[in-house]
């Protein structure tokens, strides 16, 4: 429902936005199940009251906040939730002697992250903003746009707090780089027990136009509507290709059983390897390996006669999919003997357009450095809810 360029979410949009935003979470971004549940739970008691708006529809002099959980996906799934993110916006306000936003946006659109700020809207009474800052999910607090456009001192990240959600928060004022941030704050979410709510500095919605991935809340949406109401998986996985652009912007590389699955939890990370013994999209058989850091890094295919060859890898998105229901699965559930699609989709030009988007975002920036980045597509900019139900 499109009430004065407002879209009013409903619990079906919720269900949809969730289910797309696990498909954008490449494996990572905690799982959006506990976000939903309690956003739905925000609705029946206030209909009405999760409301999106695009950026453009903001005055440009109007201060946007920005909210994520950091962490490790293991953990999230485990571990109950508060109103952590909440908590955090509130301490940086205190602290900094802010003004209110008058809006919030994700962080990143991947897994829980994509989904919390829809509760944490609407508690505050503003709208959230159809668009984030990543387009997809990353491991680090410094992969963010707002940092591609800034510098490497990390004035774009700081003043920011963290907060455990039973009682601990933790705001840091300055920082010498952007990279520091995250690994201050990470050090204090381990002893937070792997999992903090994390808030950052308001920016105005002039900025959050030019530098934010835009309709990404849409693109979610679409996902998961496609997820939801197409009937076979084959249809189920062209749904999420079109949504995403179409077959230059995303299309499935190779599909199979899982063979196994490497993982450990580390600096409140979760690293791991997972294997594929399947097929190529042309019906090559091969063992397809996909490394991550919280969100999968990279796809490559290992023929049965032994040469290898990196068929995707970041910025693009790379996503897992279950190959009987068409769900997205986060890092926490791959297992042994699950039959699954690896899906690429083509990344925002946030991060492929310049040097230092590259260096953010590229496989690099997850530690792969020698893994060399191809482009799966050309980009396309997703429909926009509002704009296609406005009339």
């Amino acid at each position: 429902m499109i009430k004065g360029r407002e879209w009013i979410i409903s619990a079906t949009d919720l269900e949809f936005i969730a289910a797309g935003c696990k498909v954008l979470g490449c494996g990572g971004g905690g799982d959006p199940y506990q976000e939903y549940l309690k956003s739905k739970s925000i609705l029946a008691s206030a209909p009405g009251s999760i409301r999106v708006v695009s950026p453009s529809d903001l005055p440009e002099d109007s201060l946007v906040g920005w909210t994520a959980c950091i962490g490790s996906p293991e953990v999230s799934m485990e571990r109950l939730e508060n109103n952590e993110c909440l908590q955090a916006h509130e301490e940086l306000i205190r602290a900094t002697g802010n003004p209110e936003v008058s809006g919030f946006l994700a962080a990143e659109i991947g897994g829980g992250n994509g989904v919390v700020n829809l509760g944490v809207s609407a508690q505050k009474g503003v709208p959230c903003l159809d668009a984030d800052l990543m387009g997809r999910a990353y491991p680090t607090m410094w992969q963010l746009t707002f940092n591609v456009y800034g510098s490497s001192k990390g004035e774009a990240l700081v003043p920011t707090s963290i907060a455990s959600g039973d009682g601990t928060v933790v705001t840091m004022t300055e920082t010498r780089s952007d990279k520091m941030v995250d690994k201050t704050l990470r050090a204090a979410c381990v002893v937070m027990g792997c999992r903090a709510g994390n808030a950052g500095p308001p920016k105005r919605a002039k900025l959050v136009q030019e530098q934010a991935v835009s309709n990404s809340v849409s693109l979610a949406w679409w996902i998961g509507h496609a997820v939801a109401t197409q009937k076979s998986i084959g249809d189920k996985m062209q749904s999420i290709i079109d949504a995403v652009g179409g077959p230059a912007s995303a299309r499935v590389l190779a599909q199979g059983k899982v063979a196994s699955v490497e993982r450990v939890l580390k600096t409140g990370h979760t690293y791991g390897v997972l294997e594929v013994d399947g097929a190529l999209s042309d019906g090559t058989k091969a063992v397809i390996k996909v490394p991550f850091k919280n969100e999968n890094a990279y796809v490559e295919a290992v023929a049965a006669d032994g040469n290898s060859s990196i068929l995707a890898a970041v910025p693009d998105l790379i996503a897992v999919i279950d190959s009987e229901t068409g769900v997205g699965l986060g890092t926490p559930e791959y297992k042994y003997g699950l039959r699954v699609i690896i899906l690429a989709m083509a990344a925002s030009p946030r991060w492929t357009d310049s040097k230092r988007g590259m260096e953010l975002g590229g496989p690099g920036s997850m530690g792969f450095e020698r893994i060399e980045y191809k482009p799966i597509g050309q980009y396309q900019q997703p429909r926009s809810v509002i704009d296609t139900f406005a009339s």
